[in-house]
């Protein structure tokens, strides 16, 4: 059993009524709780809905993602109908208000662990071991500032993890807008430099949970030095540190992928800069110091693609973004993303047609 509450006596009360019955692991806040069930198998959640810092909705909503056949227990002090509503709606499995009895809760636990325990594969029998983990949906990234090329490399790198389903672009965070999509986040702060501070700090109160890494020196601000903020510096190598960051941050209930080496990291930045430039894996390996041969061979083993369709896949995430985004004419969007021409652009987005977060405007797309 999972319980997670930020007020000591009550943790050791629950201690008291469930240690006969339970091994017991008890969190004060949510961060914790979610690399909790994350990290290992658990059976019953006894979640606190008003804490400092994340509240319990959030958490539960972070473990439903995670594993959804976790039976999750609410339980507050203060019952209204809409946080029992909204609570049960995200998936909990009952809703106690307190003060409560030990029967009623241990009752509810119960519950809670038979119906886990059916749940178990055949001949799991009636112990409690690790249950086959339900693979989350990829969340998405969200990408703010830098240039289209930097952001068109990082959201194809980003892809070869298999965490990242669709990686979303922003010149800014809207006020307004809905993230409850955002599993992570990747800032290049030039566009909101001298203000970055407040940016991060309005940023982590409404993504608690998410990871963040910003590209550059962490300022001295030990406010902002929270654990799932991240500060990437600026130097050879700093795109790779940031894909390779990401992917780690990024819960995934899957073996991460491997960290990118070295040269690949370094051919992405090429690529990121001179995109629309003509390019052959031969300028890219000497442009970095290495042989042709070399390149192909470890960029492939990094990434599952060859460079040449790493650069397409990058050029047509530029080309969509231009189309989606200005009002220039398709050749020149073409010429601008690295293709031939308008009649090659055209090719290469059929053969590479499918839902993306920087969507295309449809009449613009289906034109051509």
């Amino acid at each position: 059993m999972l319980v997670v509450e930020d007020d000591e006596g009550v943790r050791a009360a629950y201690r008291v009524i469930f240690e006969s019955e339970y091994d017991i692991v008890a969190v004060p806040d949510g961060l914790s709780a979610i690399e909790i069930v994350q990290s290992r198998p658990v059976d019953v959640v006894l979640l606190e809905i008003l804490m400092r810092g994340i509240d319990g909705l959030e958490v539960l909503r972070e473990i439903k993602a995670f594993d959804g056949q976790i039976p999750v227990v609410m339980a507050t002090a203060v019952k209204t109908v809409r946080t029992a509503v909204d609570a049960m709606r995200l998936g909990a499995f009952d809703y106690l208000t307190k003060p409560f009895d030990d029967e009623e809760v241990l009752g509810v636990a119960r519950r809670a662990v038979a119906q886990r325990r059916q749940q178990a594969p055949p001949g799991a029998g009636g112990t409690a071991r690790p249950l086959a983990r339900a693979v989350p949906a990829p969340g998405r990234i969200l990408i703010i500032g830098g240039d289209i090329g930097w952001q068109s490399v990082l959201a194809v790198a980003l892809q070869r993890s298999g965490l990242v389903e669709l990686v979303a672009t922003a010149a800014a965070l809207v006020a307004d807008a809905d993230l409850r999509w955002v599993k992570g986040v990747i800032v290049d702060p030039g566009e909101v430099a001298p203000g970055i501070l407040g940016f991060l700090t309005a940023l982590r109160e409404r993504l608690p949970i998410s990871p963040v890494l910003v590209l550059g020196a962490a300022p001295d601000v030990s406010e902002l030095r929270t654990p799932r903020l991240h500060w990437v510096a600026r130097a050879p190598g700093h795109l790779a540190r940031l894909v390779d960051g990401m992917t780690a941050a990024c819960p995934a209930g899957r073996p991460a992928a491997a960290p990118l080496t070295p040269y690949s990291g370094r051919a992405m930045e090429h690529l990121a800069i001179h995109y629309g430039h003509p390019l052959t894996v031969a300028g890219v390996a000497g442009a970095i110091g290495i042989s042709e041969s070399h390149l192909a061979h470890t960029f492939r083993a990094d990434t599952g693609m060859s460079v040449r369709k790493f650069l397409t896949r990058v050029r047509v995430r530029v080309a969509e973004h231009l189309l989606a985004t200005t009002s220039g004419k398709v050749a020149g969007i073409a010429a601008k993303a690295g293709f031939f021409d308008a009649s090659h652009l055209a090719r290469v987005l059929r053969r590479h047609a499918g839902p993306r977060s920087g969507a295309r405007r449809p009449t613009r797309a289906e034109g051509l």
